[in-house]
């Protein structure tokens, strides 16, 4: 596999695994190789609240998004779409999502009892 290449799965991205210590290869539990400039060209991040609203805006990289979620998570949101301006306190989200690639060196696992 070439450098700057990655692989994902046809329906869903699953946690990468960073090969030989590097970050210019990432493989992906199976699928199709994609160019490392389609992979990380939109990053989107979703603040879930405790009513069921999701608040969502974009970001222009993974190092936006990483610092983007983690004061929202530590912090709370602030919401302004322009007419109001509203600040929800950490305790009124359910939890904060990055949707987009986002390399890591330390993948986790989840299992379930």
């Amino acid at each position: 596999m070439a450098a700057g290449m990655y692989v994902k799965r046809e329906k869903e991205i699953v946690t990468p695994v960073v090969a030989s210590g590097s970050y210019d290869k990432y493989y992906y539990a199976a699928g199709a190789i994609m160019d490392k400039e389609d992979s990380m060209d939109k990053f989107t991040i979703k603040v879930y609240m405790d009513d069921g609203r999701v608040f969502y805006y974009d970001v222009e990289s993974a190092d936006k998004a990483r610092e983007h979620a983690s004061a929202i998570a530590t912090e709370g949101y602030r919401h302004n779409d322009g007419k109001v301006f509203e600040h929800y306190p950490v305790h009124r989200f359910k939890k904060v999502k990055v949707d987009g690639f986002i390399p890591t060196a330390y993948p986790d696992k989840v299992t379930g009892t």
